[in-house]
């Protein structure tokens, strides 16, 4: 009964490493892809308008 107990535990432990761990690299996708989108976005809109501002001349 005392094994069982230890695995058990064992697997609680396991579980919540990986749900830890989970958590953590969705995070990190989350926060990376906020900041690219942002700096990917503000590029794109200066190239639009360098090749606007090129159009005219």
């Amino acid at each position: 009964m005392r094994n069982r107990l230890k695995g058990e535990w064992m697997r609680e432990k396991a579980l919540g490493i990986l749900f830890i761990l989970f958590l953590l690299c969705f995070a990190a996708i989350v926060v990376e892809e906020t900041l690219l989108g942002g700096r990917r976005k503000r590029r794109l809109m200066k190239e639009a308008k360098k090749s606007h501002d090129s159009g005219k001349n």
